[in-house]
């Protein structure tokens, strides 16, 4: 067994912990903290969370951790890790972060790192092998321990490899697909059909789409390793049948309806339960008849900012309660800037307050308001 750190948006943890234990149950959890999860597992099945998993940033393996207070301890560390088990050649990246140690200087330590890799592979020199992707190196220095990982995700796992461009104010992929899954887990995990009245490219109806599938349209970073094969997970196929995606704005539909046909291409998804339509929320116009019985309405609006209110903000979200009501949907989940939660009441209609997510988007701090009839 391995030691490995799961990177998780904050406030997304627990989402994040019920995730893992859902679609690779039996894991050794070591703690939850800010920011990640720590866990026990073979390599294999760890590599495999790169794919199945769809709210972590990134997957690290811890390779080592001890105390040091000094360049030269840390130089004689370093150069006793069998890098060679690790790095396919001598080419990797390093990423140095230093907090309330000795050795604060991040140039130096970087510095230290590099000399002390040098050293191993003078010793035994590396196999090279021709076209593979260097990996990335974690040094963090906190309370004189230093850690070391091996990212095995290579670019951040929100990237999907579908989206054919962003909006104007786009949510993270994995952000998205933890707001689904809190949605999911509030319904009773009974939701026959997705609504997102306000759904730009899409990315929180595509999120719930491919939240049970294994990611196929990307590479990863330990894929540059032909010996460290990855488990195949079959995992319980869940979800939302129908997906209804309305905008005001052509372009970003536009956008949404090419990025529905690269998925497609990539993946086992049915077409015909997708519709994408022109549509203001809040102007009188053509209704659409909706398929499913049990429907949800999920909706990540303006904050005021890179886009802003139309009105009001509490005049602007009273709106938005009676525009979203009319879906006649048995539960509601949207995205709002904690400074206007107080725009937001307990009870509104028929529906109430079940869950709230804290986290942030694009910088900004927000909740996520889950509201049931």
């Amino acid at each position: 067994m391995e030691s490995f750190f799961l990177v998780v948006p904050p406030g997304l943890e627990k989402l994040a912990l019920s995730e893992l234990n859902e679609k690779v149950p039996g894991l050794e959890i070591v703690s939850s903290e800010k920011g990640g999860l720590n866990i026990q597992a073979p390599l294999s099945v760890a590599l495999a969370l790169n794919t199945a998993l769809k709210i972590p940033n990134s997957i690290r393996w811890r390779i080592a951790e001890f105390k040091c207070r000094d360049f030269p301890k840390l130089f004689n560390k370093i150069q006793s890790i069998r890098w060679n088990r690790y790095l396919v050649s001598d080419k990797y990246e390093l990423s140095v972060q230093c907090s309330k140690s000795r050795l604060l200087n991040e140039k130096r330590v970087e510095a230290a790192v590099r000399d002390g890799i040098t050293r191993f592979f003078e010793k035994q020199p590396p196999k090279q092998v021709k076209g593979a992707l260097a990996l990335q190196i974690h040094v963090r220095f906190f309370d004189d321990v230093c850690s070391l990982s091996i990212d095995l995700s290579g670019e951040p796992l929100f990237k999907r490899g579908y989206k054919v461009m962003s909006g104007l104010a786009p949510i993270r992929e994995n952000l998205a697909a933890g707001l689904f899954y809190a949605l999911w887990e509030a319904s009773g995990r009974k939701i026959d059909t997705l609504i997102d009245p306000l759904c730009g490219t899409g990315t929180l109806l595509f999120e719930a789409q491919m939240f049970s599938q294994n990611s196929k349209m990307r590479q990863f970073a330990y894929e540059a390793r032909a010996d460290w094969p990855a488990e195949t997970l079959a995992l319980a196929q869940f979800g939302p049948k129908y997906f209804y995606g309305f905008d005001r704005d052509e372009k970003s539909l536009q956008n949404a309806m090419e990025s529905l046909g690269v998925l497609s291409q990539g993946t086992e998804i049915d077409k015909s339960n997708w519709f994408f339509a022109k549509r203001d929320l809040f102007a009188p116009g053509s209704s659409y008849e909706i398929r499913g019985d049990r429907k949800a309405v999920i909706c990540n609006p303006p904050y005021g900012e890179r886009i802003s209110f139309s009105k009001k903000p509490a005049e602007y979200y009273s709106d938005l309660r009676s525009a979203v009501s009319q879906f006649s949907p048995s539960l509601i989940g949207v995205v709002v800037p904690q400074t206007f939660l107080q725009h937001w009441p307990e009870t509104f209609s028929s529906y109430n307050l079940v869950d709230r997510v804290f986290f942030e988007n694009g910088g900004i701090e927000v909740v996520f308001l889950v509201y049931r009839r």
